[in-house]
């Protein structure tokens, strides 16, 4: 009997100590080093909620920038990888088919020439940001889907600067854009014809 209080005195203070103390101090450090990452930031249009920036979203239209794809369709609980190796035919697939509907969005532009993220899911599944070359690549269907003249497309890629984030530290990650602010951005500039 005394062993099995002794076991149960352990499984308590490493659960405390495990799920408690130590996700709090994480919580706390990441607040205090990175407060704008740790913190879920809310976006709204016209009070609306439409979105977090820190959680990816689907957008499937032509008129706006598509994220990374999701192995979890952008399903926040579970969220999840593939767990596709490089060499998994499922995978494989995958690419092609996102290859092909990518390749049909974007006919002016060569297969070879579409940004990895836009073909490979995040390990996560919700990434919400794409590298600059990916938001690049995607600038003429916008223009072409909105119908944007030559004045609004220079808005759009001015929009686009704005938004670009730069490696952490400059050394950590990549020059990104985060896809919900900029489909945000995009509506407000095409709303003020």
């Amino acid at each position: 009997m005394n062993s099995l209080v002794r076991s149960f005195r352990v499984v308590l203070v490493l659960g405390i100590v495990t799920g408690v103390l130590y996700p709090a101090f994480n919580l706390f450090l990441a607040r205090t080093i990175f407060p704008q990452s740790a913190n879920l930031e809310i976006l709204k249009k016209s009070d609306v909620v439409v979105g977090a920036k820190w959680v990816g979203q689907k957008f499937q239209s032509e008129k706006y920038f598509w994220g990374r794809p999701s192995a979890s369709d952008y399903n926040s609980y579970p969220s999840s990888a593939s767990n596709l190796g490089p060499t998994a035919a499922g995978l494989k697939a995958e690419i092609q088919n996102r290859t092909r509907v990518i390749h049909d969005a974007h006919p002016t532009k060569s297969a070879e020439d579409i940004p990895l993220d836009l073909l490979t899911s995040s390990a996560s599944g919700l990434d919400p940001d794409i590298s600059l070359e990916a938001a690049i690549f995607q600038v003429d269907r916008i223009v072409r889907s909105r119908k944007l003249n030559s004045e609004q497309e220079w808005k759009l890629n001015q929009i686009l600067s704005d938004l670009t984030q730069k490696p952490i530290f400059g050394l950590m990650g990549t020059t990104r854009v985060n896809v919900l602010e900029l489909n945000l951005a995009l509506d407000s500039l095409t709303e003020k014809k």
